[in-house]
């Protein structure tokens, strides 16, 4: 047994099967084609342990598409109706027999179902950034308390950690920042055959109460942050973020506020420039916030 839970597709071999079945109706394969390649490829043997498993992934799958065909649905009902899977989960945990044979019912109940019409099954689409280049956006710096954020071993942190103080960030909470975005990068998403496509960000030297106006990026520089593994010590201007999702753009308050056509300088170092790591936009308050606070800063620069 390879699972981590009771539930049908929690387990490694049925995931590989779904993953890559789906694989094969991605690039253009028909239900028919994507079996052939999955029989090749896994090369179930009526012997092995969980050869229930790989006809049982087949069906659904086929179920959930409206391509379910007789065949593959008598082969998947006979040996899930039968005690393999009991004899499989043997080996396992005693505690999780009970809930597995629930599970095994309702898959059977599942597939003795209608199943629905036939869909066309269309490759996913990678995320969207919602900026391109030259957008200034806000940030606030909202839930920056030590238990979301704090680096363990950084010298700022040991060194108010030794008196006491854990929260000393705290003075930049719910400030607000400007960010630059300088290019959109394309990167693997965790799909396979998917790009994402990144924000490429550099950050003011400033933090205000109030939200930013397009009339900061001309009036103060781009902030310099060091990077945040200590082996390497370059000084950086830009880094690449993670996917914005819309629980992420409310959390930190993110929106476009306007747009320049003036690149600031460092833009010319890019690719060079940016460190290609995706930290996550929350993120920012990390780097930034200590990189400021370095400089002296612990409060609004608008007030």
């Amino acid at each position: 047994m390879s699972g981590w839970g009771t539930g049908y597709w929690q387990d490694d071999y049925t995931l590989d099967i779904k993953d890559f079945y789906m694989d094969r109706l991605y690039e253009g394969k028909s239900h028919a084609e994507a079996l052939e390649a999955a029989l090749a490829e896994f090369e179930p043997k009526p012997e092995d342990a969980d050869y229930h498993l790989f006809w049982g992934a087949v069906a659904l799958l086929q179920w959930e598409k409206g391509h379910l065909t007789e065949d593959v649905k008598e082969k998947a009902l006979a040996l899930l109706r039968s005690d393999r899977d009991r004899q499989y989960w043997e080996d396992g945990d005693e505690s999780g027999q009970i809930p597995r044979a629930r599970v095994i019912a309702k898959v059977i109940k599942k597939l003795e179902r209608p199943q629905c019409k036939p869909k066309r099954t269309l490759p996913p689409r990678g995320h969207r950034c919602p900026f391109v280049p030259g957008d200034l956006v806000q940030f606030r710096m909202n839930d920056l308390d030590w238990k979301n954020f704090g680096r363990p071993g950084n010298d700022i942190t040991a060194f108010h950690e030794s008196r006491g103080r854990t929260n000393y960030l705290f003075c930049f909470q719910k400030l607000y920042c400007l960010v630059y975005i300088a290019a959109i990068d394309r990167v693997p998403s965790y799909r396979k055959g998917v790009m994402d496509e990144v924000a490429v960000y550099g950050v003011y030297e400033w933090l205000g109460r109030e939200p930013p106006t397009p009339e900061i990026a001309e009036r103060y520089p781009l902030c310099q942050m060091p990077m945040h593994k200590v082996e390497d010590p370059r000084e950086i201007w830009f880094r690449s973020a993670d996917v914005l999702d819309m629980s992420r753009k409310k959390s930190y308050e993110i929106q476009k506020i306007g747009h320049t056509d003036y690149a600031p300088p460092q833009a010319a170092m890019l690719p060079k420039g940016w460190v290609k790591e995706m930290p996550g936009w929350p993120c920012i308050r990390t780097f930034f916030a200590e990189e400021m606070y370095k400089r002296g800063y612990r409060g609004p620069m608008d007030v």
